[in-house]
């Protein structure tokens, strides 16, 4: 279940509550940067956010391993469960088991328009997620397909299929 910023943040609350209560694996995209209710965070699986919606959330901006250790404990100190960072051109981070930093890089391709790049990595990690697998490799579906998107103009019509981008990474 992934939920996002741009609606009524009461219903988008109540949404990933109840989502999360049927056993939904839920995913909180805030974007625009916007503050969940506190009661509603130990309902985020995982909140994925870029780092000046980062920013927003825990006053931390995301430049280097250190601020991105502090900001990904303070999104985790507000009761999600996981937390990833999305950082454009830089990749994206996550904490390991071990509370250490793990760094999935962007996959370099030429950028035409970023417009989906983000919507496609949550996409792209969520139906990873849903297959199983860690959230490590997750990360790396979504690094994979969002580098396909970003090759292309536009929103909607950039994003790839599943195949397409089993085409470009085979």
């Amino acid at each position: 279940f992934i939920a996002q910023g741009e609606c009524d943040l009461a219903a988008t609350a109540e949404a990933l509550v109840c989502a999360h209560g049927l056993g939904f694996y839920t995913v909180f995209n805030p974007a625009p940067a916007c503050e969940l209710p506190a009661e509603a965070w130990p309902a985020v699986d995982l909140v994925c956010p870029n780092e000046t919606e980062c920013q927003v959330l825990t006053g931390i901006l995301p430049t280097d391993d250190v601020s991105c250790i502090a900001a990904l404990k303070a999104l985790l100190d507000k009761g999600a469960g996981a937390a990833v960072i999305t950082l454009g051109g830089a990749g994206s981070v996550t904490l390991g088991d071990d509370g250490e930093l793990l760094r999935m890089p962007a996959l370099s391709s030429t950028v035409v328009d970023t417009t989906a790049a983000g919507d496609t990595f949550i996409g792209a990690l969520a139906a990873a997620r849903l297959e199983g697998l860690p959230l490590f490799e997750c990360m790396a579906a979504g690094a994979r397909a969002s580098a396909v998107t970003v090759l292309r103009l536009g929103a909607q019509q950039s994003i790839p299929t599943s195949a397409e981008v089993e085409h470009w990474f085979s």
